[in-house]
């Protein structure tokens, strides 16, 4: 686990993938991040259920999405 930034973070040894990521340090509070690359038998359907919260990291507004989501 990487701890940086108030992020922690979990890497693959092998592949030096980003599975997932736990944030401490944001607005509103404790914030998990994962990468869905890597969840093991997860559906087309499954995957459209997600709840997905977008959030402007880049320009520090966490409490709204970045004005363009498309390409996410």
């Amino acid at each position: 686990m990487l701890s940086t930034c108030g992020c922690n973070r979990s890497v693959c040894r092998q592949s030096g993938a980003r599975l997932f990521g736990i944030g401490t340090q944001t607005p509103t509070s404790k914030m998990y991040g994962v990468n869905l690359g890597c969840l093991d038998d997860l559906t087309q359907a499954q995957l459209a259920q997600l709840l997905i919260t977008y959030v402007d990291g880049l320009h520090d507004r966490w409490e709204r999405p970045p004005a363009q989501t498309d390409h996410l």
